[in-house]
């Protein structure tokens, strides 16, 4: 038999999650959460059971993929697994002051090979320098 502290603890996790799901407006239904967190897994990837049991209260997952999830969410990984710390989704429902288009541009641009980022970075840097000397 469980304990109620590792009940409680499951479910305050799942409450997190739900609320950094909410926070960033990404999905909170098994199906498409999963698709969700699997473009982000690098091979850390989970079934909808899985996802399922840390929806609904009943798991809780390995660090690394707190750390997968804390990242996509925009919340820091002690704060979704611990509930600690300070940085869990901000009031105004953006992760971090960011748009959901802004993040998953940066979550694209995270899935790129480090030669690609690279080339993105550089890219970026040009047009801030340009946009700098015509404003």
């Amino acid at each position: 038999m469980e304990s109620k502290v590792a009940t409680e603890e499951k479910e305050q996790f799942s409450a997190r999650l739900q609320r950094a799901l909410l926070s960033a407006q990404c999905p909170n239904t098994p199906n498409d959460f999963v698709k969700e967190f699997n473009l982000r897994a690098n091979g850390a990837c989970v079934t909808v059971y899985a996802a399922r049991k840390w929806l609904s209260g009943t798991a809780i997952p390995t660090q690394e993929k707190v750390q997968i999830l804390a990242g996509w969410l925009g919340v820091s990984s002690s704060w979704l697994r611990f509930g600690t710390d300070h940085d869990g989704p901000p009031a105004n429902g953006s992760a971090r002051g960011l748009t959901r288009p802004d993040r998953v541009l940066l979550d694209a641009v995270h899935r790129l090979s480090a030669r690609d980022r690279t080339v993105v970075y550089e890219m970026v840097k040009s047009l801030l320098r340009n946009t700098s000397n015509t404003g």
